[in-house]
Order: C-alpha cells, then sequence, then structure tokens
C-alpha cells in the first residue's frame, strides 16, 4: 500500500499496520482502515466526520489496490515496514 503511505500519509506513527493485523483470516477494507488509523494514533473520536472521510479514503485504496472489500490476511502481511 505505498499510495497509502506515500501520497496519502498514512505510513503508522510508533506503530505499523503490521502490530494491528490478526495472524489469519479475512481482513476487510473497514476493519483495515481502522487499524491504520489506530497505527497512526490518530484521536477523530472528537470529528466524527473526519474519521468517515479518513476511513473511506483507506478502505477505497484498500479495495482498488486489492481488488475486493475483503481478503485473506496473508495478502497483506510481510507489507514492508518504512
Amino acid at each position: 500500500m505505498h499510495d497509502l503511505c506515500v501520497n496519502h500519509g498514512h505510513c503508522g506513527g510508533r506503530k505499523h499496520i503490521n502490530d494491528f493485523l490478526p495472524e489469519t483470516g479475512p481482513l476487510a477494507a473497514k476493519d483495515f482502515a481502522s487499524m491504520v488509523l489506530e497505527a497512526e494514533e490518530m484521536d477523530l473520536r472528537y470529528s466524527p466526520r473526519e474519521e468517515e472521510r479518513q476511513i473511506q479514503l483507506i478502505s477505497g485504496l484498500f479495495e482498488q489496490h486489492l481488488g475486493a472489500r475483503t481478503v485473506d490476511v496473508s495478502n497483506i502481511k510481510g507489507y514492508p515496514k518504512p
């Protein structure tokens, strides 16, 4: 998800998306988006509109690059840390 980091600035904070991914199983775009925001340590609970905008953006990139709303996490595991 090079695009997510380079073009949209979601590269992780002190944590990386790999710190939040389950070991196995399906992963939905919206769950991935929530994990990205958690890795970024973005506290958007006081801005529901911005949180929804970010979830939609990240979910859309997930679907665009992975070709589905849900994929097996093995398609993401090993995603390199920046």
